[in-house]
C-alpha cells in the first residue's frame, strides 16, 4: 500500500488507466489517496527527462483550481512515482 512507501506531502505523479496527475499526497488511506496543487497531464513526453524536471518537461499540462482536492480511489491506480516537483 502506498502508505507505506509513501509521506504526506511527498510529490507524486499518479497514472491511472485513463489520466496521469502531479500532486502532493494531503491524504493516505487504504482504499483512497488525497491529492492536493493537482495537475492533470496530458502529454508527458520523455519519461525520464519528465521524471526529472515535470515542471519543464510536461508537453500538456493543466492546473486544478487550488480549492480541489483530487481524492483518487487506490483500486483505479496503476503506479505512483516520486518526483521532485509538482
Amino acid at each position: 500500500m502506498a502508505g507505506q512507501m509513501f509521506e504526506v506531502g511527498s510529490k507524486v505523479f499518479v497514472r491511472t488507466p485513463t489520466y496521469y496527475y502531479l500532486g502532493t499526497l494531503l491524504a493516505i488511506e487504504e482504499t483512497y489517496i488525497v491529492l492536493t496543487g493537482v495537475k492533470w497531464i496530458g502529454q508527458t513526453g520523455d519519461l525520464n527527462l519528465f521524471f526529472s524536471n515535470p515542471q519543464k518537461f510536461a508537453k500538456e499540462a493543466e492546473e486544478y483550481p487550488p480549492a480541489i482536492k483530487e481524492v483518487k480511489n487506490t483500486g483505479f491506480i496503476m503506479d505512483i512515482c516520486l518526483v521532485p516537483t509538482v
